[in-house]
């Protein structure tokens, strides 16, 4: 295995892209990343880029075209908690540096359809990317990157994986303060009790699945404490489009798995690290791994040696440790990503 490591620390460049972007550059690069998808709309100024996948779900992509010429596509796949929405700030950056930015929303997440926090499988997540990144790979010649973050790397180390088994290229795959391992004081530092929030999200969303009877069914592999659910907000949602955001539904659950992340909540089920080992001896690409110094929500030294153990030894791995937490690692990592992005797609 092959392991660079870039300077660590904290960037002092300026997010802002540079100035006398040509508009034309900005419309030829959106409207490459259009021709993508199956259909493209705008919802509150962003591009949204929209795709079927199974069980006809229509999974929402947050579309960022690069401000200058651009060089690669960059597919984010981010953490449990969170949407696409989330990181447009972090695109907007890449976006500067020549890139072409893609977030999918998770069916039930963000803009997608589907029942928030539910898969009908354990692999459904990996297969509706999997099929994201067959379709960006097909229809745009630009080499593209899978960027994980959090909970979503190994949503992302999955897809990846399958993509190589398809022979879809992956130009690299960056991997971002991954949940591989607990830090192992973590018990001390977070409640055993977690609460989710279940709200609304489109009109297919009010089937029966939504109910709490129903919830709980799908969230018995943990023991729920408590339901409290709001008939007036739900009511409301379902009579009007501006209450689909609203609370409707706020679970309490005590998990009885604490050894590894199981993310039921999140929506992640069955997503067990035990083959940790044999998922990343079947990397194909380079690879780049960024932690945080002060992240306290995972091992990073257990992680740094997961990768130097099972990655292939021909496989080149690139570090980066930062001064940063779990959900500062990110932003506080973009310069690093721009540069070992344009650095691998030069060859």
């Amino acid at each position: 295995m092959v392991i660079k490591n870039l300077k660590s620390g904290n960037s002092t460049e300026s997010p802002r892209p540079k100035s006398g972007i040509d508009p034309k550059i900005i419309e030829h690069n959106l409207k490459e990343l259009r021709g993508i998808f199956e259909k493209n709309t705008k919802i509150k100024d962003r591009d949204i880029g929209w795709l079927t996948m199974s069980e006809d779900t229509k999974i929402a992509h947050v579309i960022i075209p690069s401000r200058i010429q651009s060089f690669a596509n960059i597919l984010i796949v981010y953490g449990a908690a969170d949407r696409a929405i989330d990181h447009v700030l972090i695109g907007n950056y890449l976006s500067s540096k020549g890139l072409n930015i893609i977030i999918q929303d998770r069916r039930g997440h963000g803009y997608s359809e589907g029942i928030e926090g539910h898969a009908s499988y354990t692999d459904q997540f990996a297969d509706d990317l999997v099929f994201s990144i067959s379709q960006i790979v097909k229809k745009s010649k630009k080499p593209l990157f899978i960027l994980g973050y959090s909970a979503g790397v190994i949503i992302a180390l999955k897809a990846c994986i399958s993509a190589h088994s398809k022979n879809i290229p992956v130009a690299g795959f960056a991997i971002i303060a991954p949940t591989f391992a607990e830090y192992p004081n973590f018990m001390n530092i977070k409640p055993q009790y977690f609460k989710t929030e279940i709200r609304m999200r489109t009109g297919k969303a009010f089937r029966e699945d939504n109910r709490p009877s129903k919830i709980k069914e799908r969230l018995s592999g943990d023991a729920i404490s408590t339901v409290e659910f709001n008939l007036k907000r739900y009511i409301f949602g379902r009579l009007f489009g501006i209450g689909r955001q609203k609370i409707v539904a706020t679970i309490e659950i005590f998990q009885k798995d604490r050894k590894i992340f199981p993310y039921t909540v999140g929506g992640l089920q069955g997503y067990s690290l035990k083959d940790l080992a044999g998922l990343l001896g079947k990397i194909e690409c380079p690879v780049l791994l960024a932690t945080g110094e002060n992240d306290v929500l995972i091992d990073v030294l257990a992680i740094q040696m997961y990768l130097s153990w099972y990655i292939k030894p021909q496989t080149e791995l690139t570090s980066v440790h930062v001064r940063a937490d779990h959900l500062s690692a990110l932003p506080m990592v973009a310069t690093h990503l721009a540069n070992w992005f344009a650095k691998i797609s030069k060859g």
